[in-house]
């Protein structure tokens, strides 16, 4: 007999009993092996489906858990102020929440909805009878429409009674503000360029997320032709910075508005995430002054658009390529005068021109007054 055996006398019976024949043995042994093997197998499916669907009811009741605030009667009767902060709400979602009344008075109170201040808000039910004691709920749906962060305040407007007395006007403001999961930020919305002088304008853009999304796999698009984009850095707080640099522009016909979007390219369907309006606005060179030329007259005055200094270059002709008629006698940091303009007779307008780069920045009509020469006769015969 072996040293365990004598330790455990169970081993020693479990042995001798073990003793039949071989085949009962091994056919006894596979058939509860198989019968184990199923009943585990079950088992492990039946804890599985119950674990998935435990997991569904607590992300259900996550997402369908409205907000909860009290208020008594006795705060609304009152005229007491009632304000609930919902915080930031991811913009175009439905935020739910429970405003639980209780009447702490000695009698009977009706607390009815009138309307509120916004169409993205709603109460149920229209009308609120509360006996002495009792909690009853004013279920309130508030949809955040808004995608830039402001704050909105809505404004909920109740008549609140006691049994047998007039009713109070009394207001509950939600407060909240709504922003989607990304931002999208110009430096400069309204670029401006200088017609005939610029040829390019640019812009800084800034990617911002919120609610700890990621920024890998985004990029920005631009709607505008000739509209380039480069991605500068990533800067230190975790934003994206682009530079979007508008080229081939000329005229003041280049006025245009476009959009700028934050897409996710990992995708195969192209999602935008957010978007901004780009307004590229032309700005006249110059202002004359007077803007029609009346002669005799004998000065003009140019002023220059901000940022543009060509004064000692700016010279007056009659006609592109023509002699030069005048040139400036006082110039200032956006300010050119000419005093003494000697116009000939068959022009009909003049060229303020960029002699630097023989550019025509303005043309100025001129008009001509007869001048009124008295005639002296003698006394009639």
């Amino acid at each position: 007999m072996h040293q365990h055996e004598k330790a455990f006398p169970l081993l020693r019976y479990l042995k001798l009993q073990n003793t039949g024949p071989k085949i009962n043995q091994t056919v006894r042994s596979s058939r509860w092996n198989s019968d184990v093997a199923k009943l585990s197998r079950c088992v492990m499916f039946l804890l599985l489906l119950l674990l998935l669907l435990s997991g569904n009811g607590r992300a259900s009741a996550q997402e369908l858990a409205p907000h909860v605030f009290d208020v008594t009667t006795s705060k609304l009767l009152n005229g007491g102020a009632v304000q609930i902060d919902l915080g930031n709400l991811a913009s175009g979602t439905t935020t739910k929440l429970d405003l639980e009344i209780t009447n702490d008075q000695p009698t009977t109170v009706s607390v009815s909805f009138r309307a509120a201040s916004c169409g993205c808000t709603s109460a149920e039910p229209s009308e609120l009878v509360i006996a002495s004691g009792e909690t009853r709920d004013l279920k309130v749906s508030v949809k955040s429409n808004r995608s830039d962060g402001v704050t909105s305040i809505v404004t909920l407007s109740l008549h609140v009674s006691r049994e047998g007395e007039l009713a109070f006007a009394r207001r509950v403001a939600i407060r909240f503000a709504s922003r989607t999961d990304y931002s999208l930020t110009l430096k400069n919305p309204v670029s401006r360029f200088i017609a005939g002088v610029d040829d390019s304008v640019s812009t800084e853009i800034v990617v911002d997320s919120f609610y700890g999304k990621s920024l890998e796999g985004l990029e920005v698009r631009c709607s505008l032709a000739d509209c380039e984009l480069t991605k500068v850095s990533n800067t230190s707080n975790g934003k994206l910075l682009y530079l979007a640099k508008l080229k081939g522009l000329t005229d003041s016909s280049m006025s245009r508005v476009g959009e700028v979007r934050l897409v996710r390219a990992d995708e195969t369907k192209e999602k935008t995430l957010a978007r901004a309006k780009v307004y590229i606005r032309a700005v006249e060179p110059i202002s004359a002054y007077p803007r029609v030329l009346t002669l005799p007259h004998d000065r003009l005055t140019i002023v220059f658009a901000e940022g543009l200094s060509l004064g000692r270059t700016i010279v007056l002709r009659c006609e592109k390529g023509g002699p030069v008629i005048a040139e400036p006698t006082q110039i200032g940091k956006r300010i050119v005068s000419f005093d003494r303009i000697s116009i000939p007779n068959d022009c009909q307008a003049i060229s303020v021109v960029n002699e630097a780069t023989d550019t025509t920045l303005a043309q100025i009509p001129v008009k001509r007054t007869p001048r009124f020469s008295p005639s002296i006769e003698g006394p009639t015969k």
